[in-house]
Parts: C-alpha cells; sequence; structure tokens
C-alpha cells in the first residue's frame, strides 16, 4: 500500500481514511462488548446485594421468632410478638415488631416502651407474614367456546370478589397453517403465556395466566397469528386463594399418537390445584376418574378439553380417554402446571392479636317496596365481616329477607325476629353477614337487601369489621316488646375480644339510645316516618354473659332487638411463612421466602 512520492513512501488520504473508520467501528463493537459486561456485572452486583439483604433480614427474623411466646400484633406488613427468653437475648428486650415502613424493614424493640428501631433490610417493596400452608385452592368461575375459520375467540367470563385471584385460559387449536395463540387479554389486561406443546400441525395447546383478574363480567380476547384454516376451543378458568407472588408451578406438557388415553404427569403437592388441557385431532374425549372437568367441547377436527385435579406430591397424573374412530392416524398433545395457594388463604396474616377493629358503617331506607339498594365503602384490611341488619315495618303480609347482597356476593343468615300487635302491624329485625372470602378488594359496592314481598319500610345499614374469625357468629339473642322503651338480651361470648352486633327495630319514627359501652353505628329514622332502625358494636374484653340494649326517645311500640357475637381472629398455626421481596433498578425483584416454627406456641 505503500507508494514512492517525491522519492519517499507514504499512505493515501483515501487509505488513512479508511483506516480510521476501520477502526473506528472496531472500537465502538469494543465499547459495547466492554460496557455490556459492565452492565451486566453492576446488575449481578445489584443483585446479589438484595438477595444478601433478603437473606440477612430472613434469618434475623426467623432466629427471634423462633423464641417467640406470644403473637400480640398482626397486620399484612408487620408482626409483633413477646419473647421466651429476653434474658438470655443480648438487648433484653421482651416485645418485638417486624414491619414495613416505606421501603425499609425495620426492627423495633419495646415497641409499647421506649422504641428501638433497627433497619435490616432496605429497597423492600413487599413484606408478609401467613401461616405456612393455611389456604387452599378452590375453583371461582369458568366458562368457554369455540371457533371456525375465525382469527380469534372472544368469551364473556364472570370473575367473582374472591381474594388472591387468578385467571387461566387454556387453548386447543387444529392448527393446519401452523396457527398460534398470539394474546389473550382479559378486560384490556393482557395475559402470560404459561406455556405451549405442539404436535405437528394438528395438535396445539397453549395456557395463558393472569394473577389478580379484574372482578365482574368482562370478555377474555384471544387473538390467533392467521385465520383459522380449522377449528378452536378454549376454556377460562378463575380461582381464588392462590399465591399472588409466585402462583404456579412448572409447566409440563406431552405429545403422541393413536394411543387411547391421553396422559400427563403434572409437578405438584398437597394443598395445590392441578390445571390440565387436550388437544385432540379427530378423537373426542371424557376425563378420568376425580377429575373435574370444565369444560369439553368438540368441532369437526378439534376436540379440546380443560379441568382441575387435586395436587399431591411429587406429580399428579392427568389424563382423558380417546374414543377411537375413523381415521385411526391421530395427533394430541397436553399442557398441564400446578397452582400454589395463599400462605393463609383469603388473608396475609393470620394469629393476630384478637382485636377486632371497626373498619365503616352506612345506612339507607325505602318505602313501599321489596328491595333496598345502598352502598358501602369497605377498606383494604385483613380477616374482614361484613355485617348488614335490616329492620322491616309490614302490615297485612308478614315479609322478611330473602337475600342480602354486597357486590354480588349473598350474605349468610345469622338470626332474626318479630314483633306481632294486637291489631295485626308487625315489625321484624334481621342480621346477616358475609366473611372475607366473598368480599371485594377496598372501595364502594352495593348492598341489595331483598324481602319476600312488598313492605311498608325497609331501614338496613353495613357494618365493616376488621381481624374478625372467619365464621358464623358464636353467639346469638332476640328479645321483642310492645310498649316499653328499653330493649335488652344477653349474649354469652365464648373468645375474649369478640364483639357484640345488635339490630333494634321500632315501629315508631323517633332515635335510640345505646346502652354504656357500646357505639352507635348508624340511627336512621324511615322514609315514611313510620318506623326507626338502628345498630351499635360492643367489645367484649372477656368471654363471658353481657347485657346489650338500645333505650328509644319515647313511647316505643312494636320492638324486635337482636344481637350476634363475632370473635376475633386469633392464632390457629405456630407454623409461620415470611415472604420478603426487594427491588431496585439495576438488580430487578427478587422474592425470598422461608417458614419459622414459633416452638413457644402450643398448635390450636
Amino acid at each position: 500500500m505503500l507508494r514512492a512520492v517525491g522519492g519517499q513512501k507514504g499512505y493515501t488520504l483515501v487509505e488513512i481514511v479508511m483506516v480510521i473508520v476501520i477502526l473506528g467501528v472496531i472500537g465502538a463493537f469494543t465499547f459495547q462488548f466492554v460496557a455490556h459486561g459492565v452492565l451486566a456485572f453492576k446488575k449481578s452486583s445489584a443483585r446479589k446485594d438484595l438477595y444478601d439483604q433478603g437473606r440477612l433480614a430472613l434469618e434475623r427474623m426467623v432466629r427471634e421468632l423462633r423464641d417467640g411466646k406470644e403473637i400480640t400484633d398482626c397486620s399484612p406488613n408487620s408482626i409483633t410478638f413477646k419473647k421466651a427468653h429476653p434474658a438470655q437475648a443480648a438487648d433484653n428486650i421482651e416485645e418485638v415488631k417486624f414491619e414495613l415502613v416505606g421501603t425499609d424493614l425495620k426492627r423495633v424493640g419495646d415497641p409499647s416502651g421506649t422504641p428501638q428501631t433497627a433497619i435490616l433490610a432496605t429497597n423492600v417493596t413487599s413484606f408478609q407474614v401467613g401461616e405456612a400452608g393455611g389456604g387452599s385452592v378452590t375453583v371461582d368461575a369458568s366458562s368457554s367456546d369455540s371457533a371456525n375459520g375465525a382469527a380469534g375467540i372472544t368469551i364473556s367470563h364472570t370473575t367473582g370478589s374472591g381474594s388472591d385471584r387468578l385467571m387461566l385460559v387454556g387453548v386447543s387449536i387444529n392448527n393446519n397453517n401452523n396457527e398460534t395463540v398470539t394474546s389473550v387479554t382479559y378486560n384490556g389486561t393482557s395475559l402470560t403465556k404459561v406455556g405451549e406443546i405442539n404436535n405437528s400441525n394438528d395438535a396445539r395447546t397453549e395456557i395463558w395466566s393472569l394473577i389478580a383478574p379484574d372482578t365482574g363480567t368482562h370478555n377474555v380476547v384471544i387473538t390467533f397469528s392467521a385465520t383459522l384454516n380449522q377449528e378452536a376451543v378454549a376454556g377460562v378458568v378463575t380461582f381464588n386463594g392462590v399465591d399472588q407472588t409466585a402462583p404456579l408451578g412448572t409447566f409440563a406438557s406431552v405429545l403422541a399418537d393413536d394411543s387411547t388415553t391421553a396422559a400427563l404427569n403434572i409437578p405438584s403437592d398437597s394443598g395445590e390445584l392441578v390445571f390440565g388441557v387436550v388437544s385432540v385431532e379427530y378423537d373426542a374425549v371424557t376425563a378420568s376418574s376425580g377429575q373435574t372437568e370444565h369444560w369439553n367441547i368438540g368441532v369437526p377436527q378439534t376436540y379440546g378439553a380443560g379441568g382441575t385435579y387435586a395436587g399431591a406430591s411429587p406429580n399428579v397424573t392427568m389424563s382423558w380417554d380417546l374414543v377411537v374412530d375413523s381415521p385411526v392416524y391421530n395427533h394430541w398433545s397436553m399442557g398441564g402446571v400446578s397452582i400454589k395457594p395463599s400462605d393463609s388463604g383469603s388473608d396475609l396474616c393470620t394469629g393476630g392479636g384478637g382485636v377486632i377493629s371497626f373498619d365503616n358503617a352506612s345506612s339507607s331506607a325505602v318505602q313501599y317496596t321489596n328491595t333496598l339498594t345502598f352502598s358501602h365503602v369497605i377498606g383494604s384490611d385483613s380477616s374482614r365481616m361484613l355485617i348488614v341488619t335490616v329492620s322491616i315495618e309490614h302490615s297485612v303480609s308478614t315479609p322478611t329477607v330473602t337475600g342480602i347482597t354486597y357486590d354480588g356476593q349473598a350474605l349468610t343468615h345469622a338470626v332474626s325476629t318479630d314483633i306481632t300487635s294486637a291489631n295485626d302491624v308487625r315489625g321484624r329485625s334481621e342480621l346477616w353477614y358475609l366473611p372475607e372470602a366473598g368480599l371485594p378488594s377496598a372501595g364502594s359496592y352495593n348492598v341489595v337487601v331483598t324481602a319476600s314481598a312488598s313492605t311498608d319500610e325497609i331501614i338496613a345499614g353495613a357494618i365493616s369489621l376488621n381481624d374478625v374469625a372467619q365464621q358464623a357468629p358464636e353467639a346469638i339473642n332476640t328479645s321483642t316488646n310492645e310498649t316499653i322503651d328499653a330493649i335488652s338480651v344477653n349474649v354469652t361470648t365464648l373468645t375474649d375480644g369478640a364483639w357484640v352486633v345488635d339490630s333494634v327495630h321500632c315501629g315508631e319514627p323517633g332515635s335510640y339510645t345505646a346502652d354504656a359501652g357500646q357505639t352507635e353505628r348508624y340511627d336512621l329514622q324511615g322514609v315514611g316516618t313510620t318506623s326507626t332502625h338502628a345498630a351499635s358494636t360492643k367489645e367484649v374484653a372477656t368471654a363471658g354473659s353481657t347485657t346489650v340494649g338500645e333505650t328509644y326517645a319515647t313511647g316505643a311500640n312494636r320492638q324486635a332487638y337482636v344481637a350476634a357475637a363475632f370473635a376475633p381472629l386469633t392464632a390457629s398455626s405456630p407454623l409461620k411463612t415470611l415472604s420478603l421481596t426487594l427491588s431496585s433498578e439495576q438488580g430487578g425483584t427478587v422474592t425470598m421466602r422461608t417458614k419459622v416454627f414459633m416452638r413457644n406456641i402450643p398448635p390450636t
């Protein structure tokens, strides 16, 4: 490349420019390579820092919780407990609280006295305490449909308001032109593909998932990569009580030809629920015994079915029998996954301090109808209970409450009583309840009260409480009178810290005053000024007989009174889980979980 110019050798300008360009390209690639390496190192280092923080924090909490003798308070992101041997610890502190404040996980020693605070970890986005294995996965609802020669399938599906929700969508395609599912949405929210299995171009199975799908009736929209040459079948199932951090196990799949049974081993464990989907080119299918089938649809050259099966360790075999018909040559494929329960079912933290707390109260009235609708705002605390009290003023007929719903979920009747006067005018008081499993997320929803016939007046109210045992009232009682202003009943509670809720009806317009120790939650005169309804709550510190009562302003007439006692949430297992999620811009997200056995707390 050197040329003689004036007796000297050198490079031309073009050659120099070419070399500069080549060196620039090489330098750019080298810089990108080094930059990617540095970035990867930073990410790895940041992720390791998150992991180390989380591991050390969990080890510290496990070490102290293992020595705990009593849980004194608990919420979704904190736990307070007393040590069994405080003198043996370095700080000689009896009570300790672990709590998430902002993004800091803190240890607070002596939280009820002189707090001593230390930060166990930073960059924490979630801290949860729950009962190990306390929850179970349940099926909420299922829907299905099929398509022939279409570009997609739209399925209307209604998701209930249960807690810890998960949606799974199974699709079976006779993908003659290698069609696939490109997207699945529910109410506009995209689902994530769990897995897929393809047998030639005749039997394709796909499963998609969505954590915490919206409640209510919305469309599941499945879009294919191209208009189908043949057919497809799809099914939708929503579940409650599912782990919201890691809801699914490992996707498993299998394919075969010419067999009479489509079978698949799906990794699972006790307490989980297995979900499986099968796609068959020609044959109709029949679910194996023990399986709950949620759809089974056959179109000319595609059969698709989906079902669930109780989980077991180390795996569960789900199968469908194929009905062999002509032609004998037959492709099939099958996919499945196990669904993991949340650690505490509907509650992030059970084993609280036995203290019920008040959330909200609402009330309303209506005249000359059999239906009353009003809104009630409920909070987002754990172990909630909604209690609805109803007062009915009626003459001639004797209507009763036939049903009450909140956000479409039916309440359960607890207690009711009638009062009948000499002139055949009557009054009625009722109390209904709905536990956490049927309650929606925080927000405003409608209470709908329906009576068996038209009434002179319906007055009703709703009271929501937190940290309540998820069970029926532990005690009830009723009372009636016609002419005395004061009315009362004795209720025998069974648990320390129980709350008594009362409901009183009076056949006159006016107002009530709750007895000492009770907190009046609403006191409402009817629209037609023909009756009055009131309700109150009373905390009973020590289990045993307690008296609750209401006093009408003056001239009481036809009073009907009911009361029910609700137990507080109490510890049910010494085995707990700690779940910790940390995240940073460079380190991404790290979720860690461990179990701890509180050896000084007896099982109950």
